[in-house]
């Protein structure tokens, strides 16, 4: 009879010890499928802000402080520049640039849209789990401005997010902020 408990005993013992190894390697499995997520997160992240940035890098690139803004919404901005994305140049002509995240969404994120006179320049189709974009208009002390003649820097906040391929766990998100200090002004 003793024999029979033992094996019994045994049984459970084994099964919780199974059980126990199962629930780490599925632990495991969503963990490593997180920290996969994460990078391809973040390398769409970096691709964003670079392209962002140098956008925002052209702002009133030779030209006067009372005529570069044209749009300065929260969810989209407008500006003029001289230097021309396409050929890579500066023109005599001024061209306006938009930037703005197109509102149909994906199963994976929004377009992040930037024109070029009303031409299309670059789509990401789409970003990957970008959620946001604002801008934040600051004047030479750093507040915020609603005036565009005042306007010395420019905040970008871009914001990801993606659920996590396990539904217990919060979902992975990052936000980014770029600032552009709009140094181009004072050069003419």
């Amino acid at each position: 009879m003793s024999i029979i408990f033992d094996i019994i005993g045994a049984l459970a013992i084994g099964g919780l010890i199974l059980i126990t190894m199962l629930t780490t390697l599925f632990n495991i499995h969503f963990s490593t499928q997180d920290i996969a997520m994460s990078v391809v997160l973040y390398e769409n992240v970096q691709q964003s802000c670079e392209v962002v940035h140098s956008i925002l890098s052209t702002v009133a690139l030779k030209m006067p402080i009372d005529s570069v803004f044209v749009l300065t919404e929260e969810n989209k901005f407008s500006f003029y520049s001289r230097w021309n994305i396409l050929n890579e140049n500066l023109d005599t002509n001024p061209h306006i640039y938009t930037i703005y995240l197109d509102q149909v969404i994906t199963d994976i994120g929004k377009d992040l849209v930037i024109e070029q006179d009303g031409t299309q320049l670059i789509v990401f189709h789409p970003v990957f789990w970008l959620d946001n974009i604002e801008f934040h208009y600051l004047d030479i002390d750093d507040n915020e401005t609603s005036s565009p003649q005042l306007i010395r820097s420019i905040q970008a906040n871009l914001k990801f997010s993606r659920t996590s391929s396990n539904l217990d766990n919060p979902a992975l998100f990052t936000e980014v902020t770029i600032w552009n200090y709009l140094k181009n002004i004072s050069i003419m």
